[in-house]
């Protein structure tokens, strides 16, 4: 029996895809094996995570041990889930969008609003010490300091010293002798050294470290993730603590978390204001009120009290969220401070505001302009929902921008008539293709490509854009 060379070319070609086949079912059954594994170990977990979603307030705190062992296994074995975080509706967020669903007929395609700012404590990580800034850190006993001294040979002065600060809040440098330090600041004591080796260096040269900070102690109470005494150390400022506890519940107040500090009899309080934090540009963070930068001491008590007046704006603002104000509110204050102002769309001829009357009912409160709103003095009550529908017709004098820039959004065409103009002012990312963007006309199914790093650079300008529903976004992040 002959066997030509094309035979034997066929005979190898079908035993080379049986061979892959035979592979890839081996492959395929081996892949189930571990998805099957994976499930069962799994789903213990599920069970008790659904558990844990039915259980009250009450037994969480009471299995809380049993959550952290759940906890630690799936992070460390199979799945990172973040049982704190788990994102369910507050009690207050549930209130408000059930009457905004009750006024769907007035307003209209809004989304689920949440209360704004407590999102902040998922997007970080739980930090150790978020500052490192030496200068204002007060020293104290049981500190571990590092002096570098840099324009001195070794043989005249010590090149490093470590200091520990003892009992007595004092330390001894060669030369200098004996120095009380305990109360100083960093920069104080770098000023002191200075002048004290003057006598011996002509200009010296210094940096001190904190290379082992001592530890405090500190309690975190009332809405806080969890309540307890806290090991920190003088580093960690009360940024770092509310973080290390879990971060502030729903139900806790942003606005005013209470430091007690005692001072031997005394006792003052100092009260924060978190929402400077969030890139509210009309919340300033006070110097010495900053919480990223004030600095925690032993036997301090951090409370935070629960939320007290709240109200909503949504709509057409730049900021659709429920809101905490302290004192009295007006109107227009309520849009432009925390809401950002209104979009293009927005209706400035019916305002409307919601609010709940003494019986419990909630009722249509006014319908105002923003004309009338300027001018007249109306405040705001806890509760109350300000609505701002659309105007439903896009204005010829408006240009959408999309894509990779910071600032995504509408833009006023009267204000930005030209590219370059408009450029200005939405801000780029690393992300963003500066050789290639493209302005679309929905209406006329026109698109014009340019290149922002030229008009940028004044070699290119597209001016007077009119025509109406233009969008301008980036490649690279296209949102069409």
């Amino acid at each position: 029996m002959k066997i030509y060379f094309k035979d034997f070319l066929k005979i190898y070609f079908y035993f080379f895809i049986l061979n892959i086949n035979i592979a890839l079912a081996q492959n395929v059954i081996k892949q189930t094996t571990d998805i099957i594994k994976v499930s069962n170990a799994l789903n213990p977990i599920t069970k008790r995570l659904q558990l844990f979603k039915k259980q009250s307030y009450q037994d969480k705190l009471n299995n809380s041990q049993d959550l952290e062992n759940l906890k630690n296994f799936t992070e460390n074995k199979f799945l990172k889930i973040s049982i704190e975080n788990i994102n369910r509706p507050s009690p207050l967020e549930k209130k408000y969008n059930q009457i905004i669903k009750i006024y769907k007929e007035i307003i209209k395609n809004q989304n689920f609003i949440t209360q704004f700012g407590y999102d902040i404590f998922d997007k970080i990580p739980k930090p150790f010490i978020s500052i490192v800034d030496y200068s204002k850190y007060i020293i104290g006993p049981k500190d571990k300091l590092t002096i570098y001294i840099w324009n001195v040979p070794e043989e005249i002065y010590p090149q490093k010293i470590d200091l520990y600060v003892n009992e007595n809040g004092k330390v001894y440098l060669p030369k200098i002798g004996t120095l009380y330090v305990a109360g100083k600041s960093i920069k104080d004591l770098k000023k002191l050294i200075k002048r004290k080796l003057r006598r011996y260096i002509k200009n010296p040269k210094i940096d001190i470290f904190v290379e082992i900070p001592r530890q405090i102690s500190v309690i975190l109470a009332g809405e806080i993730g969890k309540v307890g005494t806290y090991n920190l150390c003088s580093l960690n400022t009360l940024w770092d603590a509310l973080n290390i506890a879990g971060g502030i519940k729903k139900s806790g107040s942003l606005r005013e978390i209470l430091l007690i500090r005692s001072f031997g009899k005394k006792k003052k309080v100092y009260i924060f204001d978190l929402y400077c934090l969030l890139g509210v540009k009309t919340f300033k963070c006070l110097k010495k009120l900053n919480p990223k930068t004030f600095y925690l001491k032993d036997g301090d008590i951090i409370y935070v009290p629960s939320i007290q007046n709240t109200f909503a704006i949504v709509g057409e603002v730049k900021k659709n969220y429920i809101f905490e104000y302290k004192s009295r509110l007006s109107l227009k204050e309520a849009i432009g401070k925390y809401a950002s102002y209104f979009t293009p769309f927005a209706n400035l001829k019916n305002i409307g505001i919601i609010r709940q009357y003494n019986d419990g009912s909630y009722g249509i409160y006014k319908n105002l302009s923003y004309k009338d709103i300027k001018k007249s003095k109306i405040y705001i009550k806890n509760g109350d929902i300000i609505v701002i529908n659309s105007n439903k017709i896009l204005d010829n004098n408006t240009i959408v921008v999309k894509g990779p820039v910071l600032n995504e959004g509408y833009f006023s065409l009267k204000e930005n008539p030209y590219l370059s103009d408009l450029l200005k002012k939405i801000r780029f990312t690393p992300n963003t293709n500066m050789e290639f963007a493209v302005i679309k006309n929905n209406m006329k199914n026109k698109i014009i490509s340019f290149s922002p790093r030229q008009v940028i650079n004044n070699l290119f300008d597209f001016p007077k854009v009119s025509s109406p529903c233009f969008s301008l976004f980036y490649i690279g992040c296209i949102i069409s």
